[in-house]
């Protein structure tokens, strides 16, 4: 019941439509964003080539990751990279 009140008190306040980190807020859950999904992307970009297709922000593990697809230099693949939203670092793709 407690946590009905504080999401209902949030989506008040705006913060879990405008925010994506707090999209799949839970009671206890204080993962913070220092690394913007846009951010992500251009770091992505510039690693790996390419054209950015998409990008999105999940709870994976209890960590925020933003996952960018990416359409790969030569055009033949589309890879999912996986960036951590706290540290900046890749921690995935395929």
């Amino acid at each position: 019941m407690k946590s009905k009140i504080i999401k209902a008190c949030l989506i008040m306040a705006g913060l879990i439509t405008t925010n994506p980190v707090l999209a799949d807020f839970r009671p206890g859950s204080l993962a913070v964003a220092v690394i913007g999904i846009e951010q992500a992307a251009r770091m992505v970009r510039g690693r790996e080539g390419g054209r950015i297709l998409g990008a999105e922000t999940r709870n994976v593990n209890d960590r925020t990751v933003h996952i960018i697809k990416v359409l790969t230099p030569d055009g033949k693949r589309v890879r999912y990279i996986q960036v951590d939203a706290e540290s900046g670092q890749i921690i995935g793709g395929r």
